[in-house]
């Protein structure tokens, strides 16, 4: 049987292909799992998907603790917790921290959160492991992930792209020799892939063609970070107001988002602080969540998120034109996976930029695991992304001149 990891910023989802029913289950690993509960757009019966919070924390023996267990005992905003390492690692971030006298990386974090899984009685039952990266990943973390993976898992690794991944987990939905987009928006990565179908009716490997592709390293973790900013605002709070308050809040924030995206025209956050007595309570409006997504940001080059989501699909639809000669207009449908995709704004932001096509929402947080563990045999041969110059000097000018020796498209 073939194991499949998407392992997120914020949550991480495992699931099992089973070889004889021809079937994806979505595995329950124990303490750490915990069900997800979200309102797709235009339903009121909650969306439930299976998920390991992205969390590792390291008790005074140096003893690793990942996922639910983290949150579940009040550890998630404890110094010696990790999370969103996923993001660390893409930017490049591994400055260790000191935690029982031992320095430990985001790197090492990630991987003993990664090893966790993997050494489960579950996992160590399986065969065939595929593991999932991002678009836009550098070959420091596409490296990172593959030593991991091996150095964990008893059988056969492979690497799958998420946008492939997202093809084949909504299976039921494509249609042969189509143009699509896959919108990858979550914790901490933007990811946008055109792509087009191929061999669905047979048992190979591969079901799509990368035509196009783009990415940010933008999510929900910073919209958290600015209504919470907008909260201390408000509410006038310094750092010692929160103390004690941490994950909680955090959790109210993006429930609170959820709850504007899914169409509330407004949303309460409450939280009393026993150990300051004082007692939080502000409400969002959709309006207010509308102009933060839709105000210039420094963080994001004086754009708005907005802005920028729709350059990084600009970028994607351009280089499948390039490449291939795809108009837009050829996209027939886009396929959302992620909880930011989900996110106010986004599915009217795509319909305007994309009138002809069809918005699907159906699986947005297990339609790369699903996927990926439908992926059967041989390798994707994934396209370079970025151009790989040499600095070099040009005399006459006066100046360095970057030129390519590997162009993107390789």
């Amino acid at each position: 049987m073939t194991l499949a990891i998407d392992f997120g910023t914020c949550n991480t989802v495992v699931a099992r292909w089973e070889h004889n029913s021809k079937q994806v289950e979505t595995l329950n690993i124990g303490a750490p799992s915990r069900t997800f509960s979200q309102y797709l757009p235009g339903t009121n019966v909650p969306h439930l998907s299976m998920v390991i919070p992205s969390l590792i924390y390291y008790d005074q023996a140096q003893h690793p603790i990942i996922g639910a267990q983290v949150e579940n005992t009040g550890l998630a905003d404890n110094p010696n917790t990790f999370r969103w390492m996923k993001l660390d690692l893409l930017k490049g971030k591994n400055r260790a921290r000191r935690i029982n006298n031992n320095l430990v990386t985001p790197r090492q974090a990630a991987e003993d959160f990664i090893k966790n899984i993997l050494t489960t009685d579950l996992a160590q039952k399986e065969q065939d492991l595929v593991i999932t990266l991002p678009v836009e990943a550098f070959d420091s973390y596409v490296d990172w992930l593959q030593t991991t993976a091996i150095r964990h898992f008893r059988g056969r690794v492979r690497m799958l792209d998420e946008a492939t991944a997202c093809i084949l987990g909504y299976g039921a939905k494509i249609r042969e020799g189509q143009i699509y987009a896959i919108f990858d928006f979550g914790g901490g990565t933007l990811d946008i892939s055109i792509v087009k179908t191929f061999n669905l009716d047979t048992e190979q490997a591969r079901s799509c063609s990368v035509l196009g592709r783009s990415g940010e390293e933008i999510g929900g973790t910073l919209i958290d970070e600015w209504m919470l900013k907008e909260l201390e605002q408000a509410q006038h709070l310094d750092e010692h107001d929160l103390e004690g308050l941490g994950v909680d809040l955090l959790h109210a924030i993006e429930h609170a988002k959820m709850q504007l995206s899914n169409g509330a025209e407004q949303a309460q956050i409450s939280q009393y602080n026993y150990f300051t007595n004082k007692y939080i309570n502000h409400t969002f409006t959709a309006n207010r969540l509308r102009q933060l997504l839709n105000q210039e940001q420094e963080i994001l080059g004086q754009r708005s998120l907005y802005r920028l989501v729709a350059m990084t699909l600009e970028r994607a639809l351009e280089q499948a034109q390039e490449r291939y000669g795809v108009r837009r207009s050829e996209v027939s449908a886009v396929f959302m996976v992620g909880g930011s995709s989900l996110l106010l704004g986004i599915a009217e932001l795509i319909g305007n930029l994309l009138p002809n096509c069809n918005i699907h929402y159906d699986n947005p947080f297990e339609a790369i695991a699903r996927g990926a563990c439908r992926y059967a045999g041989g390798d994707i041969n994934l396209t370079l992304v970025h151009d790989y110059c040499l600095r070099a000097w040009d005399a006459e000018r006066g100046e360095y001149n970057l030129v390519p020796i590997v162009p993107k498209g390789t």
